[in-house]
């Protein structure tokens, strides 16, 4: 039972890990891509 609950714990850990891996990975690219279209709008509107 320890045993199980000590697995079940660290998949948990390794899970969470994982996803904000992913959600970094994916809010990165698209917060780059948002400076840079904002650089281009004002460097148009300026």
């Amino acid at each position: 039972i320890v045993f199980a609950r000590k697995i079940r714990s660290f998949l948990c850990t390794k899970e969470s890990l994982l996803t904000t891996h992913i959600k970094s990975f994916t809010i990165q690219p698209f917060l780059k891509l948002l400076f840079d279209n904002l650089k281009i709008f004002l460097i148009i509107h300026s």
